[in-house]
């Protein structure tokens, strides 16, 4: 393990927390390297080291639970050691790397630099597997959108040889991942080969009941590890498997400003991070989104009219994951789970309600329990779904829609908003046809929407 530690101070204050890679947690960069039997250059494995510094900077600060806007974000200030610490310290790389973070995050980075040439030298491990030149390049997760996105891409050009890269930082990620590869490979008799990179925290450092969940930063170290991957391989696009729907992400809640809403996925931060990826690489590389103009629904199909619907049911969305529940592991009723089910009833994927805590297409006998804050995520996707009316027959958008794709770089302008329209209109498509078949089951959260999509009456309901 190539040794390096980082310091962090939190919130501006003066306690200082130092972490070293092998004491602290896990930096198995040569896993990268071995697999590409190369060695990645100085500017790269400093990215690498940034972006789990970020990471668990990230996962062991929490946020304030505060109603002001503001006290959500943190001050964060990082010292990282590094191979090239002049290279960092440049205006255009710093500039950079904060903007990225910001705009991920809605935190305020201060990093600097430290001198710190430690890098174990040894003879690469040479694979016997050497990826092809043409090899298809993704970040893979695991979850129900990364293996809608690979399957669809299967289906399409199953011939390409393909390198799924994950950041294995959860316990079980890898046996999900393989497991999944494996349901591939079987299906699509095809060369599948993955890049499983491993860092988490270890020992005491890991008290997950101080963590902060919501770990933003995932995102940033993902892509990082997509960057040093692009480069070994002689590629120069990394595939970024998420729905339109989910990359715009349109807040569900007035509250769901900056970090209260994920951008992992977010075209804006794509861009930023292709600049900087770029830029430390001294090599064009690129995240992508091939299939923006699809619903998750829609992503979804796919994996159904390929036979996995065993695959699609494997995968975890939940936010809150893992649960400590060892009858279900989702919740059923946070913003993913909510997605998810609408999605995969989109698919016609039915799931069993045990994989669950709250079935919300279980009956109403099984939501009588619940009190009526659990129900205010599935109150705002019906109220979404109400609001985007105006997009059905094509008109245009809704005033509070536009305003979210200009002011967050989606939509410049003079382009045209058609594609969005389109998409939108799917969406809303999909989850009207879900709430009526909920309806004709007596499902009593329908009475929310209009299941014939009458606006005004679906939003009054869905705002009750």
């Amino acid at each position: 393990m190539t040794p390096f530690d980082f310091t962090v101070r939190r919130h501006g204050g003066a306690d200082s927390q130092t972490f070293s890679a092998g004491e602290h947690f896990r930096f198995d960069i040569e896993r990268i390297e071995d697999y590409f039997s190369d060695h990645l250059p100085s500017p790269l494995i400093d990215l690498l080291r940034i972006a789990v510094a970020v990471y668990v900077a990230d996962r062991t600060t929490r946020r304030r639970q505060r109603d002001q806007e503001r006290q959500w974000s943190r001050q964060v200030t990082l010292t990282v050691g590094v191979l090239e610490p002049m290279f960092w310290e440049t205006d255009e790389i710093r500039d950079s790397l904060v903007d990225c973070l910001e705009f991920l995050t809605d935190d305020s980075w201060d990093i600097s630099f430290k001198q710190d040439d430690r890098r174990k030298r040894r003879a690469i491990q040479r694979n016997l597997f050497l990826p092809c030149p043409d090899s298809r390049l993704c970040l893979y997760s695991a979850g129900l959108d990364s293996a809608a996105g690979l399957g669809t891409q299967l289906l399409r050009s199953p011939e390409r040889p393909t390198i799924p890269v994950t950041v294995w930082h959860q316990g079980g990620q890898k046996f999900n991942v393989e497991k999944q590869i494996g349901l591939f490979r079987n299906q699509f008799n095809t060369e599948l080969t993955p890049l499983i990179f491993k860092t988490h925290l270890l020992g005491r450092s890991r008290e997950r009941w101080k963590e902060e969940p919501t770990q933003r930063s995932r995102a940033f170290l993902f892509m990082s590890a997509g960057a040093a991957a692009a480069y070994l391989s002689g590629g120069s696009e990394v595939e970024v498997y998420e729905s339109g729907i989910g990359a715009i992400n349109l807040p569900l809640l007035s509250g769901m400003t900056g970090s209260r809403t994920t951008r992992s996925t977010h075209p804006e931060f794509l861009r930023r991070m292709s600049e900087l990826a770029s830029t430390v690489a001294s090599s064009g590389i690129s995240f992508t989104l091939p299939f923006w103009e699809y619903t998750k629904g829609q992503m979804v199909s796919n994996l159904a009219d390929a036979g996995l619907h065993k695959l699609a049911k494997s995968t975890v969305s939940c936010v809150s994951y893992p649960l400590r529940d060892k009858k279900s592991k989702q919740c059923g009723i946070c913003p993913a789970c909510i997605f998810r089910r609408q999605a995969m009833l989109s698919a016609g994927i039915d799931e069993d309600g045990s994989t669950y805590k709250y079935d919300i297409f279980a009956g109403s006998e099984h939501l009588k329990p619940l009190k009526d804050g659990r129900l205010a995520y599935l109150k705002a996707f019906l109220m979404q779904v109400a609001e985007l009316e105006e997009v059905q027959s094509g008109r245009r958008l809704p005033e509070r829609v536009l305003r979210h794709l200009m002011g967050t770089g989606i939509l410049r302008n003079g382009q045209s908003s058609a594609p969005f329209i389109r998409l939108l209109s799917e969406y809303r498509r999909e989850w009207l046809e879900v709430t009526q078949q909920a309806e004709q089951r007596g499902y009593s959260w329908t009475k929310l929407l209009a299941a014939s999509g009458n606006t005004p009456e679906g939003a009054s309901r869905a705002s009750a």
